[in-house]
């Protein structure tokens, strides 16, 4: 299949609301959503306290800093604090949004594949992390071993060619190709094999992270049948 763009934002994972404080309010990494506007959306208790601001506060108001990934300076209680900031797109609330992970560049330690997967975790998206050199899974959402119907001891350590995911193998390259050109791939046509051996219709949108020292792939898979 072709790389064809459809017009859609369903290539970006969606966050529900309902249960958010639950699920990311403990998280040691600090936690953002932020609109299509940039106005903050939610806010979790590890960001807030880093802001020195209250949820209340931050909520409804536009994001303070710019959004990029990396060092950033943000205004923190009338002085500079310089923070480390991975941005990824999202979907909240059926609109485009971008979800920030921040913490200090004082605590800042090289992001985790485990402080990755927690964040998954709240995703109701099928969102794989694989090594780029190699394709091996390296962590997946809740709902993406729901949906490919693995166990996540049979998903982690295994690569997508060898758990046959790709229906056509081949793509896995041009897949690739377009994400070592680019570092981004947005509504790539293709067909994701489950584990029963059911064929779906997909559209596959990856970035290229870097987490533990090493080049990650954070992939979105969104079954389409229902659209043909």
């Amino acid at each position: 299949m072709s790389d064809e763009a459809v017009p859609s934002t369903a290539d970006t994972p969606s966050l529900p609301q309902n249960g958010w404080s639950r699920v990311l309010t403990h998280l040691d990494e600090g936690v953002v959503i932020v609109d299509e506007t940039g106005v903050v959306c939610e806010v979790n208790r590890a960001a807030a306290g880093w802001l020195q601001q209250s949820a209340d506060q931050l909520i409804g108001q536009p994001w303070i800093g710019p959004l990029v990934s990396g060092s950033i300076e943000l205004q923190v209680a009338d002085r500079a604090a310089h923070f480390e900031v991975q941005l990824d797109p999202i979907e909240w609330n059926d609109h485009p949004a971008h979800l920030i992970l921040l913490r200090p560049e004082a605590q800042t330690k090289p992001l985790t594949i485990e402080a990755y997967a927690r964040v998954l975790h709240a995703i109701p998206d099928v969102v794989l992390i694989t090594r780029l050199s190699d394709g091996v899974i390296m962590a997946a959402s809740d709902f993406a071993q729901q949906a490919l119907g693995y166990s996540r001891e049979a998903l982690i350590g295994q690569s997508t060619l060898q758990i046959e995911a790709w229906a056509e193998p081949e793509e896995r390259a041009v897949f690739i190709g377009h994400l070592r050109n680019k570092g981004i791939c947005q509504n790539f046509a293709t067909s994701f094999r489950v584990s029963g051996g059911q064929i779906l219709p997909a559209l596959l949108s990856g970035r290229v992270v870097e987490l533990e020292g090493q080049p990650c792939i954070l992939a979105i898979v969104r079954n389409i049948s229902e659209w043909r």
